[in-house]
């Protein structure tokens, strides 16, 4: 199992901006979510010094420790820090996550997210037809 800890994610609606170019609307990241990916890159990458990416079917526990009381839907953190986690390399594709949860814990100073990863053993991988 891999145990990582990260800062706490901005909100939803500030990771990403819209905006329209030729009449087509375009949403992109942020300068406040690029800032926060290259941050949980090197933190990442400081925890897990030379480890491969993983290339197997995975669960995700994300212990959610907000930086105040305001009441927050616990699914809004998820997307910043697994497309962080992606950019780190921690694993190859946040397509493999097959079991995800998401636990809301106290308020500290900041706030801060524990991430805990492991690879499933799974006879046969969900996202696998056969077709014989």
């Amino acid at each position: 199992m891999i145990t990582l800890t990260l800062p706490y994610p901005p909100t939803v609606n500030t990771y990403w901006r819209s905006s329209v170019v030729n009449g087509r609307v375009r949403v992109r990241v942020s300068d406040k979510g690029k800032a926060f990916r290259r941050n949980i890159i090197q933190l990442t990458r400081l925890q897990i010094r030379g480890m491969e990416p993983l290339d197997a079917r995975l669960k995700v526990v994300i212990e959610m420790y907000p930086p105040d009381l305001r009441l927050r839907d616990v699914d809004n953190i998820s997307k910043a820090a697994l497309d962080g986690l992606t950019s780190a390399g921690v694993w190859l594709d946040d397509a493999l996550i097959d079991d995800l949860r998401i636990i809301r814990r106290e308020k500290v100073k900041n706030g801060k997210l524990i991430v805990r990863i492991e690879e499933l053993k799974l006879k046969d991988k969900p996202h696998e037809t056969d077709d014989s």
